[in-house]
C-alpha cells in the first residue's frame, strides 16, 4: 500500500469519537435539507480534516515566531542549504499539509456524494453546491459571491 494511503488508514483509526464534532451551522435561507451523513467513516474524515487544518494553523503560526531577517538571510546565504534551511524546511511541511488537506476534502465530498439518494442528487442539480451544516445535515445552496458560483466546500 502507498505510503499515504498507509498515513490514511492509521490516522482513521486513530480519531476517537470526541474528536468527531457534529457541524453546528444552522441550515440558512434558501437552503434545502438533502440528506444526513449517518456513516461513522464520512464523519471520521471530516474529523481528520479539521485536525490538518489545525496542525497548518500551528505551523504557520509557530513559523510567525521566527525571526523574518534570519530567515531570509539563511535563504540568500551562499551557504544555503534547502535540507536544513527552516523556510525551506517550513514551506516543505506546508505543502504536504495541505495535500493531505486537499485530498480530505475530496474524499469527504465524494464519499457524500455516493451516500445521497437518487432524489437528493437531482436537488442539487438545482443548486449551486453543497454544504454540511447542524447535526450533519447535508443542504444544497446557492452561494455566490460577487457573481461567481462557489462550488463544494467545508466550514472551517
Amino acid at each position: 500500500m502507498s505510503v499515504i494511503m498507509n498515513w490514511l488508514r492509521e490516522e482513521l483509526g486513530k480519531i476517537s469519537d470526541s474528536e468527531i464534532k457534529i457541524p453546528n451551522t444552522e441550515i440558512k435561507p434558501g437552503e434545502v435539507l438533502i440528506g444526513q451523513i449517518e456513516s461513522m467513516e464520512v464523519k471520521k474524515i471530516y474529523a481528520l480534516r479539521k485536525r490538518i487544518l489545525l496542525e497548518i494553523n500551528n505551523l504557520i503560526e509557530s513559523a510567525s515566531s521566527y525571526k523574518a531577517l534570519d530567515v531570509i538571510k539563511e535563504s540568500l546565504s551562499d551557504n544555503h542549504d534547502p535540507a536544513t534551511c527552516k523556510n525551506c524546511i517550513l514551506q516543505r511541511q506546508l505543502k504536504l499539509l495541505n495535500k493531505k488537506k486537499e485530498m480530505l476534502d475530496e474524499l469527504f465530498w465524494t464519499c457524500v456524494w455516493f451516500e445521497l439518494s437518487e432524489d437528493a442528487l437531482i436537488k442539487i442539480d438545482k443548486h449551486d453546491s453543497i454544504g454540511i451544516r447542524d447535526n450533519w445535515q447535508i443542504v444544497a445552496n446557492q452561494e455566490t459571491s460577487d457573481g461567481i458560483i462557489i462550488g463544494i466546500g467545508l466550514p472551517i
